[in-house]
């Protein structure tokens, strides 16, 4: 049976009131992993009133219910939001309410990866493995749906998928590459499966382990039930010599429009030798979109070792 850490929950809780208020500029949401400060990026025009009903919403249902989903979107939309420090904020002080939560800790963890707090993202992540994995998995809503509106991602591979990407960030690739797998195992479609892939080849080969990598790329094919995560998908046929970086990239674009694919195009050039290319895509990426794009993150952790 799993005991809840009290001890750690609590410092994790002193650490977000200390940490988490806002200092002299008001919309600071994080500091780069270089020490710049990182202002709030708010979504635009419809989507921000969107969010910002559903926010309310969200409240006035936790106000009335008191439930843990209802709590859980609460945190979720002032992420969307971009109102990090709150959600984090949030989570933390739901966590006394639902001590034993998985889903907080999830969502938690997802919010310390945003702010840099990779070690306080493992330690929410990690406990919420450990609850979760003795659980029935569950399909896990979306905030923002697929054109299709069928939610992908299930609770086990989020906690384990956002686990792995805070070992990544680390350079912990050896527990990345691990826990990736397991979330490929557990993926129950092709949508996660190629999002577990793309990752766990590029840590694999990141600790050295290409023979591994390259039988991970066997169970990628060309035809796949891929309704959300095609980038994800072409970066694997890619590193299968069965695409061109101009099919993955865009001939004209360079990939700096879109975070997850010039990341993916740096990490295949870096494993590969072209450590300038690796350079050069990861420094237009975190001049040219926004930071809280987990394939910025990627890339300004790469830059900053």
């Amino acid at each position: 049976m799993f005991k809840l850490p009290v001890l750690t929950l609590l410092l994790i809780s002193t650490a977000c009131n200390a940490i988490d208020k806002p200092g002299e500029r008001p919309h600071e949401e994080a500091v780069s992993l270089s020490g710049e400060s990182l202002a709030r990026v708010s979504p635009a025009d419809e989507r921000l009133t969107h969010y910002t009903g559903e926010l309310a919403d969200a409240r006035a249902r936790w106000e009335r219910e008191g439930l843990e989903i209802d709590a859980i979107w609460v945190g979720r939309h002032l992420g969307y939001l971009g109102r990090y420090r709150e959600a984090i904020n949030w989570f933390t002080e739901r966590l006394v309410d639902f001590p034993k939560s998985v889903r907080l800790r999830r969502h938690r963890g997802h919010r310390f990866i945003s702010v840099r707090r990779f070690d306080d993202a493992i330690r929410d992540l990690e406990e919420a493995w450990q609850l979760a994995r003795n659980e029935a998995d569950e399909i896990e809503p979306d905030g923002a749906p697929n054109e299709l509106g069928i939610p992908r991602s299930t609770t086990h591979t989020n906690v384990l998928y956002h686990l792995a990407l805070a070992h990544y960030l680390k350079a912990e690739f050896g527990k990345a590459a691990d826990y990736w797998r397991e979330c490929a195992d557990l993926s129950p479609n092709d949508d996660m499966l190629v999002a577990s892939l793309n990752w766990t080849v590029h840590a694999l080969r990141r600790d050295g382990r290409e023979e591994e990598a390259r039988r991970i790329l066997e169970r990628v094919t060309p035809k796949m039930d891929v309704i959300e995560n095609h980038t994800y998908h072409r970066l694997l046929l890619l590193q299968k010599g069965q695409l061109s970086s101009d099919q993955v990239l865009g001939p004209e674009s360079d990939g700096v429009q879109n975070a997850t694919a010039a990341y993916g195009m740096g990490a295949w050039a870096y494993c590969n030798g072209d450590r300038e290319r690796a350079a050069k895509l990861w420094n237009r990426l975190v001049t040219e979109t926004p930071w809280n794009a987990f394939g910025h993150i990627c890339a300004e952790a790469e830059l900053n070792r």
